[in-house]
């Protein structure tokens, strides 16, 4: 499964969003960062899980602050 979030950079950040991960027990595959001119976007790669599990996983990640989508 692979994830595109956009948000606005900030310390800690990344570490909010893979303690998530840890919280449901789901392994990640890999992270990559990117700050583009107008947003910032971190891309996981992690295992696939279900979609129930997913849902819950996006909303939790929705509310992180400084995560616009």
């Amino acid at each position: 499964m692979r994830f595109a979030i956009e948000c606005i950079e900030r310390v800690g950040i990344a570490q909010d969003i893979l303690s998530l991960l840890g919280a449901q027990g789901i392994n990640l595959d890999g992270i990559e960062l990117q700050k583009l001119s107008d947003k910032d976007l971190v891309y996981l790669r992690a295992e696939q899980i279900d979609p129930v599990q997913e849902a819950s996983l996006i909303k939790q990640i929705k509310k992180i602050p400084n995560v616009r989508s």
